[in-house]
C-alpha cells in the first residue's frame, strides 16, 4: 500500500521529502505506481449508466483513455469567495462552451463538484480532481491536450506547466497582478480589447463608491457604468494616452486602462490591468457582445479583427447608463457600519437609467 491510496498528492510528497516534482514522479514510475481514473456512478451502482465525470485512483483498472488529439484542458478556480467564485464559474463554462462551439473537445479539472463548470452538458469531459500540479499533469499526460487554460491566480501552476514544450498555456482569467499602477485612485476607465496587432475600444466606464465619491481608491470603487461621460474631457487625447501605456506592457486580452481626476478636473493614467472577471461578465451584458467567445476564437488562433470591428460600432447604449451595482453580505445581516470593497462582493444588481 502506498501513500497515495491514502491521499497523499504529489504536492505533499514533494513538501515533506524536499523533493522535486519530477523526482515524485520518477519514483512513482520506478515502483509501477500509475494514476487510474474511475467513473463517477450517479446512481450508486442501482442502474447501468455510463458518463465522462471521473475521479482519481490507484486502482489497476481505469475506466477511460485519450479523448482527442484536439482538444483544450481547462483549469477551474477551484474555491473562492462566494460572489467571486460564482462569477469565475460562470466564465469558466462560457470558456467550455465556445471552446466547443470552435471544434475543440472540452476537458475540465475542479475540485468543486457544485462548480456550474462541471455539469457533463457543458464539457466533452469532467475530472473532480485536486486543482494540485501532480493531478494536473496525470492528466495532461492521458489526455494530451492542444491548450491548457490556467487561471491567472496559479502562479506556481502556470510557471511550472509552461515547461511543457508541446502544450500551448494560455493564462484565463488573467492574473490582475500583470497590470501597472501608478496611483490607487479611479474616477473612470476605457476598456480595450487587445491583441498582438491591433489596440480597440469596447466603450468607457465610470466608477463610484457606495461610502461616498470622497472615496477614489480602486478597491472602493464598488458600482460601474457603462458609458462614462465627462464634457469637460478631450477623450480623444485621453484615448491616445491611454493606447500609449497598453504599449508599455505586453498585455493581450481584455485590457482596463484606469483614471483619475484632481481637484482642478484634469485627468491623469492611474493603471493599466487586465479586466476584472465581474467587469467582464459587467461587459458583456452592458455591449451585448461575449467577450469571453472573442477571448476563446483570440488564443486558439480563430480570430477575425474585422468581425470584432463590426460588433463594436453597433454598439448602441440608445443614452442609457448601465450600472452595476455591488451587492455586499452586509444588507442581508443588517450591519450598517459594513466595510464595503471589491474584496468583499457576493453579488451585483443590473440597473438601466
Amino acid at each position: 500500500m502506498n501513500g497515495s491510496k491514502f491521499g497523499f498528492g504529489a504536492g505533499m510528497f514533494c513538501h515533506y521529502w524536499n523533493a522535486t516534482n519530477s523526482k515524485i514522479n520518477r519514483i512513482a514510475i520506478e515502483n509501477n505506481i500509475y494514476k487510474t481514473y474511475k467513473m463517477i456512478e450517479p446512481t450508486g451502482g442501482e442502474f447501468v449508466e455510463k458518463i465522462d465525470s471521473f475521479y482519481g485512483s490507484f486502482e489497476y483498472e481505469s475506466d477511460t483513455s485519450q479523448l482527442s488529439n484536439h482538444s483544450a484542458l481547462v483549469i477551474g478556480k477551484g474555491r473562492n469567495h462566494l460572489g467571486p467564485n460564482i462569477a469565475a464559474d460562470v466564465y469558466t463554462a462560457e470558456m467550455l462552451i465556445h471552446l466547443h462551439k470552435l471544434g475543440l473537445k472540452t476537458i475540465i479539472l475542479n475540485n468543486n463538484p457544485n462548480s456550474v463548470s462541471l455539469i457533463p452538458s457543458i464539457s466533452d469531459k469532467q475530472y473532480i480532481e485536486p486543482v494540485q500540479l501532480g493531478d494536473i499533469l496525470d492528466i495532461v499526460k492521458l489526455e494530451k491536450p492542444e491548450y491548457i487554460f490556467v487561471p491567472g491566480n496559479r502562479h506556481y501552476l502556470i510557471r511550472e506547466l509552461n515547461k511543457l514544450s508541446n502544450t500551448k498555456i494560455v493564462v484565463l482569467p488573467p492574473d490582475q497582478k500583470k497590470g501597472s499602477w501608478k496611483s490607487s485612485k479611479a474616477d473612470f476607465s476605457f476598456d480595450f480589447l487587445v491583441s498582438k496587432d491591433s489596440i480597440n475600444l469596447i466603450t468607457s466606464v465610470g466608477f463610484s463608491s457606495q461610502d461616498g465619491n470622497s472615496h477614489k481608491n480602486i478597491e472602493k470603487q464598488t458600482d460601474y457604468f457603462i458609458p462614462y461621460k465627462n464634457k469637460s474631457l478631450n477623450f480623444n487625447h485621453l484615448l491616445d494616452n491611454a493606447i500609449l501605456e497598453i504599449k508599455k506592457l505586453e498585455l493581450t486580452g481584455l485590457i482596463q486602462v484606469v483614471f483619475s481626476l484632481n481637484e482642478k478636473g484634469q485627468a491623469t493614467v492611474s493603471g493599466v490591468s487586465p479586466l476584472r472577471i465581474t467587469e467582464t461578465l459587467f461587459l458583456n451584458l452592458a455591449t451585448h457582445i461575449n467577450w469571453i467567445a472573442i477571448l476563446m476564437k483570440m488564443y486558439t488562433g480563430h480570430f477575425n479583427i474585422g468581425e470584432v470591428e463590426k460588433l463594436i460600432s453597433n454598439v448602441n447604449f440608445n443614452d442609457k447608463i448601465i450600472v452595476m451595482q455591488t451587492k455586499f453580505p452586509f444588507n442581508s445581516l443588517e450591519i450598517s457600519n459594513g466595510i464595503k470593497n471589491r474584496s468583499l462582493e457576493i453579488g451585483a444588481e443590473i440597473l438601466y437609467k
